[in-house]
């Protein structure tokens, strides 16, 4: 009698496990720039100015920085970096040198999450792996979308905190490869 409680037990639980799993599911959408969101037609051309600006503001703030640009450009490909903003150069000053960060080649945006939380507007990266051009990534490094266009993503990782900064790091970037990245601020 004991094991067919036990099985029972299981069952619930898989089937909780099972719904929970279908209500951390949210619908986003990945647009490379502002132009294919007014292009689109699913929102407004206000929301799509209005998510880009915010997206843009966290790339500013959280995009994962490199200590030279040969070592952003491994990650990211020749011509796909750009100088960190001042406040991040200033704030690395006392190790000279200047800080590089990737494009921001896309950004994410959505509605609201099935738990009913807010998705926040994100900017995308997309890095190099095994040689060609790899999925949209957050700045976190969490893999979003192979192409624009909708998407289903974990409502925790698309809701998430955008960290305040970031780590720099000295080579390598997202993936296996990752030193080190700053934790979402919360």
């Amino acid at each position: 009698m004991r094991r067919s409680r036990f099985i029972a037990l299981v069952s619930m639980g898989t089937a909780t496990l099972a719904l929970t799993a279908c209500e951390d599911a949210t619908q986003t959408t990945v647009f490379e720039n502002l132009d294919q969101c007014v292009q689109s037609r699913l929102y407004s051309q206000e929301e799509c100015q209005a998510n880009f600006q915010a997206a843009t503001t966290v790339h500013r703030q959280a995009a994962p920085t490199f200590a030279s640009r040969s070592d952003c450009e491994a990650d990211f490909g020749a011509g796909q970096c750009e100088p960190a903003p001042q406040q991040q150069q200033q704030q690395a000053a006392h190790g000279g040198g200047s800080l590089f960060m990737p494009l921001m080649l896309g950004y994410m945006m959505g509605s609201m999450s099935s738990a009913g939380r807010a998705v926040q507007p994100q900017p995308l990266y997309r890095a190099y792996e095994g040689g060609a051009r790899g999925p949209f990534r957050t700045a976190g490094g969490t893999s979003v979308a192979a192409r624009p266009g909708p998407t289903t993503v974990d409502a925790k990782s698309a809701v998430a905190k955008a960290p305040t900064r970031s780590a720099t790091l000295a080579r390598g970037g997202f993936g296996g490869r990752a030193a080190s990245f700053a934790s979402a601020g919360g």
